[in-house]
């Protein structure tokens, strides 16, 4: 937001790019169980129980969302940022 309004059109636009990935985390399975996911594994939420009928991320999940994260570093910092192992 800052930087539309500085006029930094073209470093907004890229900032809006990159942000994707992770948007798109939310929304690899039945919200908001992804982000309950992400926010337990970097320490900041005690459990990524969501209630029935809702389930937890399938390991298939788990590898898209970490896949995602992946995507998006560029704009992540710590602790989400510290999920991400070197490949």
């Amino acid at each position: 937001m800052t930087c539309g309004r500085r006029g930094e059109q073209e470093k907004a636009r890229e900032l809006h790019f990159a942000l994707h990935p992770l948007v798109d985390v939310i929304f690899t399975e039945t919200n908001p169980a992804p982000a309950k996911w992400v926010l337990q594994q970097a320490g900041l939420l005690g459990s990524a129980h969501v209630r029935p009928p809702l389930a937890g991320v399938s390991d298939a999940g788990q590898r898209r969302i970490t896949e995602l994260l992946r995507a998006g570093a560029p704009v992540l910092s710590p602790p989400l940022s510290d999920l991400l192992e070197p490949e």
